[in-house]
């Protein structure tokens, strides 16, 4: 799973999500593409994203989804299924997600 910030890591990573990583942003370079696609590569790989509900979170999934972007050029990513998970309209984040879920403190 990539979330933009470290306090959405460390929430999911506090209810028991194993492997997901902050990006630090929306911007995803290749070279983090790249290393998401390696750890994927096991039977039924697959990147999970899940960027902040604001407008900056939103287009930096349709950047990613586009035609000219890094997912379209590398045929190693490409090996991995590519999911985007999407927060409900009055969740900022996926930490703020955790909390209106029922996680609580644990988050």
């Amino acid at each position: 799973v990539i979330v933009e910030g470290y306090f959405d890591a460390i929430a999911l990573s506090n209810v028991g999500v194993k492997n997901v990583v902050a990006s630090m942003g929306t911007a995803l370079p290749p070279e983090q593409m790249q290393i998401a696609a390696e750890m994927g590569k096991v039977p039924g790989g697959r990147i999970v994203l899940c960027m902040d509900g604001d407008e900056a979170g939103q287009n930096a999934v349709a950047r990613l989804a586009s035609s000219s972007s890094v997912l379209s050029k590398s045929s190693e990513i490409n090996l991995n299924e590519l999911y985007v998970a999407t927060l409900p309209d009055e969740i900022k984040d996926p930490s703020d997600f955790m909390d209106y879920a029922g996680a609580g403190n644990k988050a």
